[in-house]
C-alpha cells in the first residue's frame, strides 16, 4: 500500500495490482482498471480517476481535480532505486562502451549515405 499527501493536507492510499489499483480515499474504496496512456499510468472507473507518474499522482472525481500534487516517499513498483547499493551504477567504462557504439554507428551512418 502507498500512502500519498496532497496539496490542503489531504491524501489517499493505493494499491497497484496487475492491470489495477485499489484506491481509499475519504472513507471510500474505488476499485481501477488500469487504462490507455500516453504518459504515466491512469487507472479509471469512469467516475474515479488516478493519474501517477513515478512517485507523484492526483486524482480526478467526475473530471474535476480534487486530489493535487500528491506524491509518495515509497519507490512505485516496477521503478529502479536511484540510491543505495541497489541504484544503477554509471561508471567510467559504461560511459565510453556507450560513446563508442555511437561513434561506430555514426561511422556507419556516414558511409551509408556517402553510397547512397
Amino acid at each position: 500500500m502507498y500512502d500519498y499527501t496532497c496539496d490542503d493536507g489531504k491524501g489517499f492510499q493505493a494499491t497497484y495490482g496487475t492491470n489495477s489499483a485499489v484506491l481509499v480515499m475519504g472513507g471510500a474504496t474505488y476499485q481501477l482498471p488500469q487504462q490507455v496512456s500516453a504518459s504515466g499510468v491512469r487507472y479509471s472507473n469512469g467516475t474515479v480517476t488516478l493519474w501517477t507518474k513515478g512517485q507523484s499522482a492526483f486524482v480526478e472525481e467526475n473530471g474535476v481535480i480534487t486530489y493535487n500534487n500528491c506524491t509518495t516517499s515509497q519507490s512505485m513498483p516496477g521503478t529502479l532505486p536511484t540510491t543505495g547499493s541497489a541504484a544503477p551504477q554509471i561508471t567510467m567504462v559504461g560511459l565510453a562502451a556507450a560513446a563508442l557504439l555511437m561513434i561506430g554507428l555514426g561511422v556507419k551512418l556516414r558511409r551509408s549515405a556517402q553510397k547512397a
